[in-house]
C-alpha cells in the first residue's frame, strides 16, 4: 500500500497557486515534505518559469538528512541544472562533500549534476571529479564518470585534450557496462583516433556480445571503422623497424577480422533491429558469402517480430540492401507480399523490395499475389502502385509479360483515373523495353482510341506511336508494315484532334502538335497537318498551347527534331535512387545528410598486424631523450590523465604475454 500511495501522490495534479505554500515546506527541510513536494515537481515540472522560481529552494535542500529525499533533490536538479546553472553554483561544495561519501548511487548523482551545470569557472572541479570518479570502486560511478566526458567536451573542446587517456582507462576496466559506455563516448568525442583502439581491439571484440543495445550498436560502428583503417585492406605492409618481417602476416589481419564478423554473425540474433542492421553492415562490408547468407534470415525475423513503429525504417533499409545484395533476400520473397489492410508507406516499400528480388524462381508467385490483390474491391489507391509494378516486373522477366500485358489492358478502361494512368504508364515501359513483342497490343488500343476514359491517356497512346523514333535501335527489329501502321493510325489521330481542335483537351492537342513535328520530315502529310495545327494553336486562349505551336515550328524550320525525344525518366522516389548513406541512418531514410551523420572511413593502404599494431603505440611515444625538462614545463590547471606510472608500457616481452591472456580469457568466455 505505500509504494501505492506514494505513486499516486506523485501524480496527483500539482497546482501552482500553492507555490508560496511549497516554497515554505522546502525551506522548512523537513524529509517528508521535501518527498512529497520534489514528486510533485518531478511529475509535473511547469514551464521554465516555474523551474526558475523553485530551483533555488531546491538547492537549499540538498543537506537533507533522508537519503530518499536527498536522491529526489539531486534528481532534480541533475534534470534542471542546465536552465539555472548560477544557482548551481550554491551547492559545490555539497557536491564534492557527497562524491566523497561512502553511498555509490550519490556518489553518481552528484558526479551527474556537477557535469550538467555549463559554466567555464566550474571547469577545474568538473575535470577533478572526472579524473577522481573514473578510478572509483563502484561501476555506477565509473559509468557516470564517462558520461561527464561528453558533457564537459560539449562545454570545452580544449580542456579535453587528456580526455582519451581517461577513455582509454575505462577501456580496460572489467565491468561491460563501463565498457560500453566509454565506447558510446568516445564514438562521440573521437570517433577518428583509432591508434587508442590498437591495444583493446580484441577485449572490445570478444566483450561486445555482454553489452547493451546502444552499447552494442555504437561498438559495431567504431569497430567496423577501426576494420577498414588497419584491417581489410588486403596487402600487407612490413612492420617498421621489425625484427622479423613474418610477424605481420595476412593471416594476421584475417584472425582479427574473423574475430569481429564472428561477433557480428552472433549479434544477427539480437532482438534489437538497430543491433541486426549494425551487424549487417559490417558483414556486408566485409564478410563472405557464407556469412552474408544468415543476414537475410535475422532482418526477416526482426520484420516479422517487430513493431508497427519500426517496419517503414526497417523496410527501407532492407530496400538498400536489396540493391547492393538482392541474393540473401531472394529466398525470403513471400514474407514481402503486399496486405490490402496494411500501412500504405510499407505497402510501397515492399512493391519496391519484391521489384528488386524478382527472379525467375519467385516471379510467379509474386504475379499470383499480385492479381489476387487487384481483384479486391477495396484496393483503392493501391492499384496504381501494383500495377507499376507490375510493368517494371515483365520487362525483367518477359516469360510472364504477356500476362501482365492482359492484366493492364483490363486496367486501361478503369472508371479510376489514377488507375487507368498508371496502367498505360506500365503498357508504355514495356512497349519501349521490348517494341517487337508489343506493338500488336498498341494497334489495339488505337482502335479503342474513342473510348479512352481520359485526356491523359489518349496522349500518352500518342506518344507510344512515335516512340520507335525516338528508340532507333530498337525500330530494326519492328517490321516497316508495323512501322507505317503506327504512324498512319497517329496521321489519322492527328486528324481528328484538327477537325475538333476545339473540342479537344489541351494534353491531347499538345501531344498532337508534337507527334505531327516529329513525323514532318518522314510524311508530307503530316507536314501539312502540323501547319494546320500550329496555326489553330497560334490563335488559341491558352498562352501554354501558343507558346508550345511557336516553339516546335522553329524546331521543324530548324530540322532539329532530335530535341523532342523523351529524356531517361528520374525516380520516382528518393529511395529508388542508388544507396549513398549507411544502414540504420537518419540520412538513408530522409535522402539526404542529416545533421550529425559520418561516413565510414575509406579504406587505407597501410594495414598492419596485431603486434605491429601495438608495438606502434609505443614507437609513437617520444623518447626521454626528446622530453622536456622538469624547469621547462609548465603546470596544468586540470588534467584527466591518470597518473604516468599507470600507463601501460606496452615493451616487446609484455606483447606475447598481453595476446595470450586475452585468447585465454576469449576461450573461458
Amino acid at each position: 500500500m505505500g509504494c501505492l500511495s506514494a505513486m499516486a501522490e506523485a501524480h496527483r495534479p500539482f497546482r501552482r497557486s500553492s507555490a508560496r505554500r511549497m516554497a515554505h515546506q522546502l525551506d522548512a527541510r523537513s524529509s517528508t515534505d521535501v518527498s512529497r513536494v520534489l514528486k510533485s515537481l518531478l511529475a509535473h515540472p511547469g514551464t521554465q518559469e516555474d523551474v526558475r522560481r523553485d530551483f533555488p529552494h531546491v538547492v537549499k535542500c540538498v543537506n537533507v538528512e533522508r537519503s530518499d529525499a536527498k536522491r529526489l533533490v539531486y534528481a532534480y536538479l541533475a534534470r534542471h541544472a542546465e536552465t539555472c546553472p548560477e544557482e548551481t553554483l550554491l551547492a559545490v561544495n555539497a557536491f564534492q562533500k557527497e562524491m566523497a561519501g561512502r553511498d555509490p548511487h550519490m556518489r553518481a548523482l552528484a558526479l551527474k549534476v556537477m557535469s550538467s551545470v555549463r559554466l567555464p569557472v566550474l571547469l577545474p572541479l568538473q575535470v577533478d571529479a572526472i579524473r577522481r570518479c573514473a578510478a572509483d570502486r563502484d561501476r555506477r560511478v565509473r559509468r557516470c564518470a564517462a558520461m561527464a566526458l561528453h558533457k564537459v567536451h560539449m562545454l570545452d573542446q580544449m580542456a579535453m585534450q587528456d580526455g582519451m587517456e581517461v577513455l582509454e582507462r575505462l577501456l580496460t576496466d572489467e565491468d561491460d557496462d563501463v565498457i560500453a559506455t566509454a565506447v558510446m563516448v568516445m564514438q562521440k568525442l573521437a570517433p577518428d583516433q583509432w591508434q587508442v583502439l590498437h591495444p583493446h581491439y580484441r577485449t572490445l571484440c570478444a566483450r561486445m556480445a555482454n553489452w547493451d543495445t546502444w552499447g552494442q550498436v555504437y561498438g559495431m560502428n567504431l569497430l567496423h571503422g577501426y576494420a577498414r583503417r588497419y584491417l581489410m585492406p588486403r596487402e600487407v605492409k612490413p612492420c617498421p623497424t621489425a625484427e622479423d618481417d613474418r610477424i605481420d602476416t595476412a593471416k594476421e589481419k584475417l584472425e582479427d577480422l574473423n574475430l569481429l564478423l564472428k561477433v557480428c554473425k552472433t549479434l544477427l540474433l539480437s532482438q534489437s533491429p538497430a543491433v541486426v542492421l549494425g551487424a549487417a553492415e559490417v558483414l556486408l562490408d566485409a564478410g563472405e558469402e557464407e556469412q552474408k547468407a544468415r543476414i537475410g534470415e535475422a532482418l526477416v525475423l526482426s520484420f516479422l517480430t517487430g513493431g508497427e513503429e519500426i517496419k517503414t525504417i526497417l523496410l527501407q533499409n532492407i530496400f538498400a540492401i536489396c540493391k547492393v545484395e538482392p541474393r540473401i533476400l531472394q529466398s525470403h520473397t513471400r514474407h514481402f507480399y503486399p496486405k490490402a489492410h496494411e500501412n500504405f508507406d510499407v505497402f510501397q516499400i515492399k512493391l519496391s523490395v519484391l521489384e528488386l528480388l524478382v527472379n525467375e524462381d519467385n516471379a510467379r508467385g509474386i504475379l499470383v499475389s499480385f492479381l489476387s490483390l487487384l481483384e479486391g474491391s477495396q484496393m483503392g489507391l493501391r492499384k496504381g502502385p501494383i500495377l507499376r509494378t507490375l510493368g517494371n516486373i515483365a520487362c525483367k522477366i518477359p516469360e510472364l509479360a504477356c500476362i501482365c500485358m492482359g492484366e493492364l489492358l483490363q486496367h486501361v478502361f478503369d472508371s479510376d483515373e489514377q488507375v487507368s494512368l498508371n496502367a498505360i504508364h506500365s503498357i508504355q515501359v514495356m512497349y519501349k523495353n521490348n517494341m517487337t513483342q508489343h506493338v500488336q497490343t498498341v494497334l489495339t488500343l488505337c482502335s479503342k482510341y474513342h473510348a479512352l476514359p481520359t485526356p491523359q491517356i489518349k496522349a500518352r497512346l500518342l506518344s507510344l506511336l512515335v516512340a520507335d523514333l525516338e528508340n532507333p535501335h530498337k525500330k530494326a527489329d519492328m517490321g516497316s508494315t508495323e512501322i507505317s501502321d503506327l504512324h498512319l493510325f497517329a496521321l489519322e489521330i492527328a486528324r481528328h484532334v484538327a477537325c475538333n481542335f476545339l473540342l479537344e483537351e489541351e494534353e491531347v492537342r499538345l501531344q498532337a502538335l508534337s507527334v505531327c513535328a516529329k513525323l514532318s520530315p518522314v510524311y508530307d502529310q503530316a507536314n501539312d497537318l502540323f501547319s494546320a495545327l500550329a496555326s489553330l494553336s497560334e490563335v488559341d486562349a491558352n498562352v501554354g498551347t501558343r507558346d508550345r505551336a511557336r516553339f516546335l515550328s522553329a524546331v521543324t524550320r530548324a530540322n532539329a527534331i532530335d530535341l523532342l525525344c523523351e529524356r531517361p525518366e528520374e525516380a520516382d522516389q528518393i529511395r529508388r535512387q542508388d544507396c549513398q548513406y549507411r544502414l540504420s541512418t537518419l540520412s538513408l531514410i530522409v535522402g539526404h545528410k542529416a545533421p550529425g551523420y559520418m561516413d565510414l572511413p575509406e579504406f587505407s593502404n597501410d594495414g598492419y598486424g596485431p603486434l605491429a599494431r601495438v608495438r606502434m603505440v609505443n614507437m609513437e611515444q617520444p623518447s626521454k631523450d626528446c622530453l622536456p625538462q622538469e624547469s621547462q614545463m609548465t603546470p596544468k590547471k586540470a588534467s584527466l590523465s591518470p597518473a604516468k606510472e599507470d600507463r601501460h608500457n606496452f615493451s616487446q616481452v609484455d606483447i606475447d604475454s598481453f595476446y595470450d591472456d586475452i585468447e585465454e580469457n576469449t576461450e573461458a568466455t
